[in-house]
């Protein structure tokens, strides 16, 4: 396979791209435009790109998508423009990728709207004292998170009653009357669907340790009259009757009477039974429920249809639908999920007029683009989304995957970008666009961002977040609901200060190894240090053609002569590989290792001094020019458990070992904190905690303290 990336921004993913092309906004949907002009998906002969390099891309990557009709595949950034996205529909389309390596599937929503156009539509009806009462569920932030053109919060308090629910007190619940406990994901029985419609039934881990509700408890409380009803309860009596393996159970109990006996399935269905509310046993549209259960007897009270759909078999005793009832909720509960609940592949034919559209919509955007001007993109931050995860410790310190920054956001720049206003790391900058300004914003360069582009992600800047309140900057004033991910016409201003930003990149580099400034870097001095080739990457080609091309380029002959006794290993071997190809720098690795061993977070000031406790680490580099990067590398750093460990021979107390089974073992109450681990590990992965992380407010700790 063969991966092409056209983009403004390194992300995790397209960085991984065999070929890769970096190109502002407004020239990628350009591109796109003439991609589709030259497979024909779009009207017109693809008129000339400002960027010769992108016009030869456009020639090479149609001729390769012809060579592969009906096995590829182009898809378009989530955050590109509606006309974009209906030309790569239509390249696909003209590819004959359709039914192959595209699907379309239908909502799974139970009501799909426009959300932007649904908030917008509640805010009109807010200011119009149309709103008596707002309930807002499952920790939704619009206070925080609305666009700048919809003034939610000053319309918020026009209303009556205002109720908030989530895990958080935060800006909006600030603003309501009542704020009510949200029972946390592992706390909550719940449902959802997948993209395809398949339902999975969602389980708690523990019971709600501080009384919390779910949105559907609470919704059933307050509109349904079902006080006391549990998540628990309301998911089962809502699947249950449309489980697909509830139809052969039935068709077995309608055989004859049931051997538990006693009364009929209508006492059931008069909610009599084990499943008080449960909406009658029916079919559900797409599942083979009810299809092989024979019919009830004419005449019946068993006969008359149920709000679920089918009607009941006849000769069915309430013990044994019962019992079917709790097989088949008990295998959709083991199996996680429901089956055949996936809904059907839709058919979608491709509209001609609206690609002509779409191409006039592309045409103009690039024309009313001004050299030199500035686009800004805003992206939900990496690790806190959109702010939700704010008072996530655990996220706060995840390196995030392409800048390696913690516990804030930047503006990014590019380097052409960054030379071009005489910006570099810290300094801060005044931005605005569409008349809206934010102050003092930290800048950071990063080579891979196109010229002309700016970033700045999502989420920080809060001022009801905890301890988190204030880190970071507020993009949100910038974004506004015709501009919702882009803004042309950015200006940027140096503001004179400085701002440390938290970068974990270049701790534990050696000099000598890779190690270099982004900005006014003796060339010639950085190709010197960088001659140990600290990560070594080749193609499948190149493999081939050399299959020692990586292990002839070490540092070191190899040695047999040694002080030390060899180890023998008799017993188990243990081992672990990474496939260096695909990680994408995501870092999830990370955050898991620090779960399973409650590894403290530090904080931005520990981190500053190179303290961070995180096991294990995902390098990233980059190759090619600074400016424009040829692609990215991600090397995830664990400790390598060395067969001849240089941190056990220098522990003067034996608190680091090796085992018989060949890994490097610690025992934690022997070290008394020399470090000389620490300066002899060749991987810098060694850790050690130079304070108490622990959690001090506990009154336990307070009368150890």
């Amino acid at each position: 396979t063969r991966v092409y990336s056209v983009e403004s921004v390194p992300v995790g993913l397209t960085s991984l791209a065999d070929h890769r092309l970096q190109l502002p906004p407004a020239q990628v949907e350009g591109f796109v435009l003439a991609l589709a002009q030259t497979l024909g998906a779009a009207p017109g002969t693809a008129a000339p790109l400002a960027n010769p390099k992108a016009q030869k891309w456009v020639r090479e990557v149609a001729k390769d998508l012809q060579a592969n009709r009906g096995a590829s595949l182009v898809v378009a950034d989530e955050y590109l423009s509606r006309a974009a996205q209906v030309l790569v529909h239509g390249i696909n389309q003209s590819l004959g990728n359709v039914g192959t390596t595209v699907f379309y599937q239908d909502p799974v929503e139970a009501d799909p709207v426009d959300h932007v156009q649904s908030l917008a539509e509640l805010v009109r009806d807010m200011n119009a004292g149309q709103v008596q009462a707002l309930m807002m569920l499952d920790g939704v932030n619009p206070v925080y998170t609305a666009p700048a053109d919809l003034p939610f919060r000053d319309a918020l308090e026009k209303v009556a009653l205002r109720v908030h629910h989530g895990l958080f007190q935060d800006e909006t619940s600030n603003h309501c009357h009542w704020h009510i406990n949200a029972a946390h994901e592992l706390e909550s029985w719940g449902d959802a669907r997948s993209f395809d419609g398949t339902v999975s039934i969602l389980q708690p881990l523990i019971e709600p340790l501080y009384g919390g509700k779910t949105a559907a408890e609470l919704v059933a409380a307050t509109l349904a009259n079902q006080a006391d009803a549990t998540g628990y309860d309301l998911v089962r009596q809502y699947w249950t009757p449309r489980l697909p393996g509830l139809a052969a159970g039935l068709a077995d109990v309608a055989k004859g009477t049931d051997a538990a006996g006693g009364g009929s399935i209508t006492t059931l269905l008069g909610f009599g039974g084990a499943f008080p509310g449960a909406p009658g046993i029916g079919t559900n549209p797409g599942t083979n429920s009810g299809a092989n259960t024979p019919p009830p007897a004419a005449g019946s009270p068993a006969a008359a249809p149920q709000p679920g759909g089918a009607a009941p078999a006849a000769g069915a005793t309430a013990a044994g639908v019962n019992a079917a009832f709790e097989k088949a909720w008990r295998e959709a509960v083991h199996a996680g999920l429901i089956p055949a609940t996936a809904a059907r592949p839709a058919t979608a034919a491709f509209n001609g007029g609206a690609a002509s559209q779409a191409a006039g919509e592309i045409q103009a955007a690039l024309a009313a683009v001004k050299p030199g001007e500035i686009t800004l993109l805003l992206r939900p931050d990496p690790t806190i989304w959109d702010g939700r995860y704010a008072s996530n410790v655990w996220l706060q310190e995840l390196p995030k995957p392409v800048t390696k920054i913690v516990w804030d956001n930047a503006l990014i720049l590019g380097v052409k970008t960054a030379e071009k206003h005489g910006l570099t790391y810290h300094d801060t900058a005044d931005v605005s666009v569409g008349g809206r300004t934010v102050k003092g914003v930290a800048v950071w360069v990063l080579p891979g961002v196109a010229e002309d582009t700016a970033v700045l992600h999502l989420g920080y800047g809060r001022e009801a977040a905890g301890k988190a309140s204030g880190m970071g900057f507020n993009a949100y004033p910038l974004r506004t609901s015709q501009a919702l991910w882009a803004a042309p016409g950015l200006a940027v201003k140096g503001a004179g200060g400085r701002y440390i930003v938290a970068c974990t990149q270049n701790h534990h580099a050696m000099r000598g190894v890779a190690f270099r400034t982004i900005l006014h870097e003796d060339e010639e001095a950085a190709q010197q240090q960088e001659a140990r080739h600290v990560i070594r990457t080749g193609t499948l080609a190149e493999l081939q053609r050399d299959p020692q091309f990586i292990q002839k380029d070490r540092e070191v002959p190899p040695r047999d002569e040694t002080l030390y006794k060899n180890f023998e290993y008799n017993g188990h071997a243990w081992g672990m590989s990474i496939d260096l190809s695909v990680c994408t720098g995501c870092s999830a690795c990370i955050v898991a290792c620090q779960a399973e061993n409650n590894i403290p977070s530090v904080g931005k000031g520990q981190v500053l001094a190179r303290r961070e406790m995180h096991w294990l680490r995902v390098d990233r580099y980059w190759e090619g020019a600074l400016d424009e990067p040829a692609s990215f590398h991600y090397q995830p750093l664990p400790c390598m458990q060395c067969e001849n460990a240089p941190c056990e021979v220098v522990c003067p107390v034996a608190a680091t070992v090796h085992s018989d089974e060949g890994l490097n073992d610690m025992v934690y109450n022997r070290c008394v904190g020399t470090r000389y681990c620490s300066n002899n590990c060749p991987y810098k992965v060694r850790r050690f905690n130079f304070l108490r992380y622990s959690d001090k407010s506990t009154p336990v700790l307070e009368l150890v303290n």
